[in-house]
């Protein structure tokens, strides 16, 4: 029962100087959590959690080292000594918020997560660049006058791929993918109009490559031409020219060999055929070409900066990117498979960036995945498909000159031996 005017009884319990001009005489709330703020609260329309006005996600948003109204905290709350186990908080109390996440360590758990991308990553690049590349000759041989199916176009990639990496200066890498023109039952002039309109689609690429290769690596080359023009004028200019003669010189020796009959007339007569059917090519097709060169070219040189995503110390994007580039096409410059032994060593000496502790296991796991994978598949198809000595002749392509010299060392040796 009420012994005053603002004085209410609730549960037997009296609770002094609390005005609820909310609630009805006689009749309690209906919400506990209403009457849990009426019971504790000192001023009206606050939290005793939270110094804020009430909100709907009131909550959600209780501070909880706000101290209750009613005295000191309990023990399990009070902040008084250092607690258990050196244990910190890791969220500190804001306005309208539980808190805000204090920054923490790097979990490893983390780290083989970003490990586990950038190989996922490395892989559907690398997928991407096959796939690309298949498209391309099928658009080629379509342009001949041909058709070649998906399956096919990405076994004799495979076949060039095997056969560039295994031979001096890439050159087994035509070859192989003619071979495997024939093998999917083209013409040979069919075979050869769609390389011819393939390299004339990704030539005009490789030039706008070293161009921008050359202005990343120096890029004050004009100051450097002309003060190079202003103290050389005499002895390099010289050089300059007699390497333009040699090179004319070298042009006009081959027209000779060819009118002389040194090339045989049916394979001229071929190529005649392929020049003819490559300038009669629509432009369309060489600028759908480009695209897929660049999209196969830069999906290859991605594949550094995919399995550096996971590296603590990682260099600059441009570096790796443009170093992956160079180092990619040095095989074409450097007369050793797969550019053997200057790759290696440029990688490590920080030409695509340099990765620390991590330089050589990055090294290992870039050529695994631009060299050795494809380079296995290939070499794998070659002797499941043609045989093993049809692709051991293709990958003694380079090195033919040095086993025919010890060949005819042999017989002459054994033919006086016989006398």
């Amino acid at each position: 029962m009420s012994r005053g005017g603002r004085r209410r009884v609730h549960r037997r319990r009296a609770v002094r100087r609390v005005h609820r001009p909310y609630r009805p005489s006689g009749r309690g709330p209906r919400d506990p959590r209403q009457e849990h703020r009426a019971g504790v609260a000192r001023v009206a329309g606050f939290h005793h959690r939270v110094q804020r006005p009430w909100t709907r996600n009131h909550d959600r948003t209780g501070a909880a080292r706000q101290p209750l109204p009613h005295g000191p905290l309990p023990a399990r709350l009070s902040p008084r000594g250092r607690p258990a186990c050196g244990a910190a908080r890791k969220s500190s109390p804001s306005r309208g918020a539980a808190g805000s996440p204090a920054p923490t360590a790097a979990s490893p758990t983390h780290s083989a997560t970003a490990l586990i991308k950038g190989h996922v990553i490395a892989l559907v690049l690398l997928a991407l660049d096959c796939l690309v590349r298949a498209w391309r000759i099928q658009l080629a041989v379509w342009t001949a006058g041909g058709r070649l199916s998906f399956g096919d176009a990405l076994r004799l990639n495979l076949y060039g791929e095997a056969a560039s990496q295994l031979t001096p200066n890439r050159l087994g890498g035509e070859p192989a993918r003619f071979l495997g023109l024939n093998e999917a039952r083209l013409r040979p002039v069919t075979g050869l109009v769609a390389i011819g309109v393939e390299v004339a689609g990704e030539w005009p690429v490789f030039v706008l490559l070293g161009g921008a290769l050359f202005v990343h690596y120096v890029p004050d080359w004009h100051d450097a031409a002309r003060v190079w023009l202003h103290r050389h004028r005499a002895g390099e200019l010289v050089t300059v020219e007699l390497i333009a003669l040699a090179v004319l010189l070298l042009v006009y020796l081959l027209q000779r060999l060819v009118r002389s009959g040194t090339i045989p007339h049916r394979a001229r007569r071929q190529w005649r055929v392929a020049l003819a059917h490559v300038r009669r090519a629509p432009w369309w097709v060489l600028g759908v070409m480009a695209v897929l060169t660049v999209v196969s070219l830069a999906s290859r040189a991605l594949i550094l900066p995919a399995l550096a995503w996971g590296v603590a110390v990682a260099p600059p994007f441009a570096v790796m990117f443009f170093g992956a580039l160079a180092l990619l096409h040095a095989p074409v410059v450097v007369p050793l498979p797969a550019g053997g032994g200057g790759v290696d060593v440029a990688f490590v000496a920080g030409f695509a960036g340099d990765f620390g502790s991590q330089q050589v296991p990055m090294l290992l796991l870039w050529r695994f995945y631009t060299v050795v994978l494809l380079t296995g598949l290939g070499v794998y198809a070659m002797i499941r498909s043609l045989g093993y000595h049809a692709a051991t002749e293709l990958f003694k392509i380079g090195w033919r000159k040095a086993a025919r010299t010890n060949a005819a060392i042999h017989g002459r040796g054994g033919e006086e031996t016989v006398r």
